[in-house]
């Protein structure tokens, strides 16, 4: 039988995969691309700030689900690619409501 914590593990696994399986391949990697690309050059970030700039600046187009970039990142940190850090800062798109969001950082 599963603990609450292995079921919920399991339901969160469940909406990732949800979630990316609605973007394309090119827009998945459009945006790990620029997800990386904007760690390195400025540093530990909010996935807000990446992904704004992501947007803006590096002209990755915008997803299909509003959770694209959420299963993105938890993708992303599976697979050892970028972690957080432990710190968080306060989120500034009206979207996130000011909500306390985890800093992240590439794995080198």
């Amino acid at each position: 039988m599963q603990t609450q914590q292995t079921a919920a593990t399991a339901a969160a696994e469940r909406g990732i995969a949800l979630a990316e399986s609605h973007q394309s391949r090119q827009w998945l990697d459009s945006a790990a691309s620029a997800l990386v690309d904007f760690l390195r050059t400025h540093g530990p970030a909010t996935i807000d700030e990446a992904r704004q700039w992501a947007v803006e600046v590096a002209g990755v187009g915008l997803p299909t689900s509003a959770n694209a970039w959420g299963a993105l990142t938890r993708s992303m940190a599976r697979r050892r690619l970028i972690r957080a850090t432990g710190q968080f800062r306060q989120a500034t798109s009206a979207s996130s409501h000011a909500r306390w969001a985890a800093v992240w950082e590439v794995v080198l």
